[in-house]
């Protein structure tokens, strides 16, 4: 089914390039869930190609609303800046009025509200779920972000170009200490409300494992109980995302078999 580029309204004034893919057939009368998928990097965009894992998705019955919110690529340079010293900001409140958006659609059942993505696209989906709580019913966060100073700890010292990166986009770790615990969904652990599905690999070097192990075990010391609460499942033989075919089915397969039961 090919996706329609759209664009909807958000914060500012301004409006969101994005490619909404629905099922082939929709029933009259019917109402669907979505998703929201969102992308990595932040410097990156969704074209309208092929895109499995959106056909994947939508020939199951989802719609799914691919938004290159503000930080994407493509659009100009105040576009693609205008996350700077702001992940989680301006990017979220792009995500958020994307699920108004869905919500505003006749064919989609707004209490039926997912969000996804790996890596950057992983921050804004645990992001999502903590600072905008009553927006998602589920949330799949894969090799996602969830402690900025963690990380940076983290990077700096295996990859340090990564913590040069991290220091360019978010400002000193020490003088923007307030910032960074701010945007880091784990600060805001027990406010989540939506179930969760963290899928991460034990062998990633950009965001290791400890990013998906501390927001669960933050969860677990908030009263949160895995299965109940959350799900978690961990990658012994990936990296940074499935990097070939087999890891990519898996993930999908867990993926679909998760919305089937919890969406």
């Amino acid at each position: 089914m090919p996706g329609k580029y759209i664009n909807y309204p958000t914060a500012d004034g301004l409006s969101v390039p994005a490619i909404l893919y629905k099922p082939r057939e929709l029933e009259a009368g019917q109402q669907y869930p979505a998703l929201i998928h969102a992308h990595g990097g932040p410097t990156a965009q969704f074209f309208r190609g092929f895109d499995a894992q959106a056909q994947f998705l939508a020939d199951r019955g989802y719609l799914v609303l691919c938004p290159n919110v503000r930080g994407s690529t493509g659009y100009g340079v105040p576009w693609r800046d205008a996350n700077l010293l702001d992940w989680g900001g301006r990017d979220l409140a792009d995500i958020a009025a994307g699920a108004e958006y869905l919500k505003s659609l006749p064919e989609v059942d707004g209490a039926r509200l997912g969000i996804f993505g790996g890596s950057y696209g992983g921050y804004l989906s645990y992001m999502a779920v903590v600072r905008q709580p009553d927006l998602f019913k589920v949330g799949v966060p894969i090799v996602g972000i969830t402690d900025l100073p963690q990380l940076y700890e983290d990077n700096a010292r295996v990859m340090p170009q990564l913590g040069y990166y991290f220091r360019t986009i978010m400002g000193d770790p020490v003088e923007n200490a307030a910032l960074w615990r701010d945007r880091s969904a784990i600060t805001h652990a027990a406010d989540l409300k939506a179930h969760l599905l963290m899928m991460h690999g034990t062998n990633d070097p950009r965001c290791p494992v400890n990013q998906a192990r501390g927001f669960r075990d933050a969860l677990l010391a908030n009263g949160r109980e895995e299965g109940r609460d959350f799900e978690y499942v961990e990658f012994g033989d990936e990296g940074h995302g499935a990097g070939d075919i087999a890891g990519k089915t898996r993930s999908y397969r867990l993926m679909a078999d998760y919305l089937a039961r919890r969406l």
